[in-house]
């Protein structure tokens, strides 16, 4: 099977990514995973367009990107190192299996060590609307460690999300605001203590696109700027330009019809001149549906993982 990249377009069903939420013609940006947890089950608070891997988007290993009508995946990653010029692949680092019912909604997702040991599970459950409503993440020994519950208005836009532990204490709650044409203007997120931890707000562009601007709120409480995000018409990040690092961070992501992030460079911007620090791109084969079954990833033009997915249809 020959390896293929994609054309980039952004035109895609909306059926195949059943998590995203529209409002009028527009798309308003992923909130589902702006919280993620590590695959011990223990919390850890990532901001939106931060993610673990620096300029990663959060939500982007957690959504489905699947088109078909897909009943169970299977994700293996594999460790690897450079030999003699070339990427040699190595043992399984973790893996990840998940089931899906219709519309592709995420049920279940169990993620397992290189020993195939299991390290945490997760459930889901949607509403008539396939709209998901609350989540479950488990540890190691099947216990309980967090519980998510989502809100949406009338016309099916997210407008609340929250995080409790295990004993039912809330620990993060997000709030989102629209006007009265539907359009996201401003989204709060706060603590356990009920305290503003960060805000942003919401602009269009002249495409009709959201442009994010996000504060912090720092320990003398006052909001300082942190990042500014630019999105695609699918609620994808495009542009993200980070302000707490010296100098300025700009990252750029560029993603194949089907919504694979497949172009992700890193840059320092000061007022003379713009550095390129990291060229990151990703390359899939696909199956005859059109998912992805193998995925290559490159830094800075030298492979540093490879991935490969089982896909079982109903």
């Amino acid at each position: 099977m020959n390896r293929i990249i994609l054309p980039v377009l952004f035109l895609i069903s909306l059926n195949s990514f059943s998590q995203t939420y529209e409002s009028k013609n527009r798309i308003v940006p992923y909130f589902i995973d702006y919280w993620v947890h590590d695959y011990y089950g223990n919390g850890i608070e990532v901001n939106m367009g931060t993610g673990k891997e620096y300029g990663s988007p959060p939500w982007y290993s957690q959504r489905n990107n699947l088109v078909g009508n897909v009943k169970r995946t299977e994700l293996k990653e594999f460790n690897g190192e450079i030999k003699f010029g070339e990427f040699e692949r190595g043992k399984i680092s973790k893996s990840t299996i998940s089931h899906f019912v219709d519309e592709n909604k995420m049920t279940e997702k169990s993620v397992f060590d290189n020993e195939n040991n299991l390290m945490n599970r997760t459930t889901y459950t949607h509403n008539d609307q396939g709209n998901q409503i609350e989540s479950y993440v488990y540890n190691s020994e099947n216990k309980l460690t967090y519980k998510y519950t989502f809100d949406y208005n009338e016309i099916g836009n997210q407008i609340e999300k929250n995080c409790y532990d295990s004993s039912g204490r809330i620990l993060r709650k997000l709030k989102l605001k629209f006007d009265d044409d539907g359009t996201l203007i401003e989204s709060k997120d706060y603590n356990s203590d009920g305290k503003l931890f960060s805000k942003s707000s919401y602009e269009l562009d002249e495409n009709d696109n959201y442009i994010e601007l996000n504060l912090d709120n720092k320990e003398i409480s006052e909001l300082s700027k942190r990042y500014k995000n630019w999105y695609n018409s699918m609620g994808d990040v495009i542009v993200k330009i980070d302000y707490s690092d010296i100098p300025d961070r700009r990252v750029e992501y560029i993603y194949d019809r089907n919504r694979n992030l497949i172009s992700q460079k890193s840059f320092h911007v000061n007022p003379l001149k713009t550095f390129l620090i990291e060229d990151k791109r990703f390359e899939y084969e696909y199956d005859e549906v059109g998912n992805w079954i193998k995925k290559y990833s490159y830094s800075n033009d030298v492979q540093n993982g490879y991935s490969e997915r089982t896909i079982i249809y109903y």
